[in-house]
């Protein structure tokens, strides 16, 4: 079985959070290295024995930046278009959104970004609500949902 990233997104908002990932399929352990734009090792991590790996906090700069999982069968796969773009250039969010409980706004946010034509923002859309994952057993749930086949 090969690897799929089946939230495969080119465009994400990453500043000062913790880039979270999911894939299925491929043998564990994996390994999985995050890559700057000129090809420095942003994040790396090998032995994982569940197909999910969380960056410590980053503070990803714009540019297209390169994932590679890699599985104990040597399987691999590289997301090369990884864009990493300015706050202006996410969708809109509805008008109001700042007055909700945090929780809420996330939750919106990854509706919307989920959402927008094209499916670009699918990674975004994780990105939102993975933080929540902890305490909101509807998000596990959404999360597990997000990277089924």
């Amino acid at each position: 079985d090969g690897i799929e990233v089946t939230v495969a997104a080119v465009g994400i908002f990453a500043v000062g959070e913790a880039l979270y990932l999911a894939w299925q399929g491929g043998q564990p352990p994996y390994a999985v290295t995050l890559r700057a734009p000129d090809g420095h090792v942003l994040a790396a991590q090998a032995g994982l024995s569940v197909p999910q790996w969380q960056t410590p906090r980053l503070t990803l700069k714009a540019g297209r930046h390169q994932l590679e999982v890699t599985d104990a069968q040597g399987e691999s796969l590289r997301m090369t278009q990884l864009d990493v773009v300015a706050a202006q250039q996410l969708p809109p969010m509805p008008e109001g959104i700042q007055q909700l409980p945090i929780h809420e706004q996330r939750w919106l946010r990854a509706y919307v970004l989920e959402g927008w034509p094209g499916g670009e923002w699918g990674l975004e859309a994780l990105q939102q609500l993975a933080p929540l994952r902890q305490r909101d057993p509807a998000v596990r749930d959404w999360l597990r949902e997000s990277v089924a086949p």
